[in-house]
């Protein structure tokens, strides 16, 4: 049965978060791939996406380290009732018409990163525990600078053809 946020302990949290990150890079991934054989371009922003979603998890993993030490809670995004992070291409056309562009790749990126840094910010909004608090407080503003990186890879591309 699933629980919900709000009754984690602060090592689930940041486990579930450091599963998060790992299940959006295996999205990406197989985006990658299903990409791979026809959109040489947005397979390697792709790629590029799972390699970042690798980087969060391998700072997460280290924060959890640093603070509960290497005993590993087991928990998953199928163990808790709400989404936090999901990555998703919009729509199957872009599997059938081969348009996905840059744009909608990063747009897609931004979207689960948004809802991410939402969703801890209104897990923090309703806590009571300061531990927890602080850790929500920690994980949404650490999802704020994937928002704006991504932000800024948007208005890089610009108005470019094909982006």
């Amino acid at each position: 049965m699933a629980k919900s946020l709000h009754n984690l302990l602060p090592q689930e949290v940041l486990s579930l978060a450091i599963a998060v990150e790992t299940r959006n890079a295996e999205r990406y991934d197989t985006f990658a791939h299903i990409f791979g054989s026809y959109n040489d371009e947005a397979t390697a922003l792709l790629q590029e996406m799972r390699d970042e979603e690798l980087e969060h998890k391998t700072v997460l993993e280290a924060m959890y380290l640093n603070r509960f030490g290497d005993k590993v809670c087991d928990i998953d995004e199928s163990d808790v009732d709400e989404v936090v992070e999901a990555v998703d291409v919009d729509s199957a056309e872009h599997l059938i018409f081969n348009d996905l562009t840059k744009r909608d790749v990063l747009e897609a990126a931004l979207r689960a990163e948004e809802g991410a840094r939402e969703f801890y910010i209104s897990l923090s909004e309703s806590e009571q525990d300061e531990e927890l608090l602080q850790l929500y407080r920690r994980l949404a503003a650490y999802e704020e600078g994937h928002v704006a990186g991504i932000k800024a890879r948007i208005n890089q591309i610009g108005t470019e053809k094909g982006a």
